[in-house]
């Protein structure tokens, strides 16, 4: 291997009655690029991170990433339905430049930690 392929990242969000959710993203790829006159921004002005974070039942953290310089490529479209008993879920294509899974380095710095308070430990 020479260098790190990273995927797209999909997620769903539920969709509140008021639609902010499909109106933040709508407008997030216009910013992106503007459907009036079509000049694309600089990737600094609209890639941001991503912070990932799931929870256990008890609400304890126990896995957390981040997409770095992250950005919508695909808003899919919201179906019209009539029932009461439904919800709009909009899912959400990203492109990102790298994944940072901060469990995994958290646990490195607690054992770099543990290693270092034994190393000190052992002196005294």
């Amino acid at each position: 291997p020479y260098h790190t392929n990273y995927q797209q990242a999909q997620m769903t969000f539920i969709v509140s009655d008021d639609m902010n959710e499909k109106i933040f993203f709508d407008s997030w790829m216009e910013l992106i690029n503007p459907t009036t006159d079509y000049n694309f921004q600089y990737k600094s002005n609209y890639a941001v991170d991503i912070s990932i974070n799931q929870y256990d039942v008890s609400n304890n953290l126990t896995y957390a990433g981040v997409l770095e310089e992250a950005f919508p490529i695909d808003i899919n479209q919201l179906d019209l339905d009539w029932s009461t008993d439904s919800y709009h879920k909009l899912t959400v294509v990203f492109a990102y430049k790298q994944w940072q899974n901060n469990t995994v380095s958290s646990v490195v710095q607690q054992v770099k930690n543990a290693a270092l308070t034994g190393f000190v430990n052992n002196i005294t």
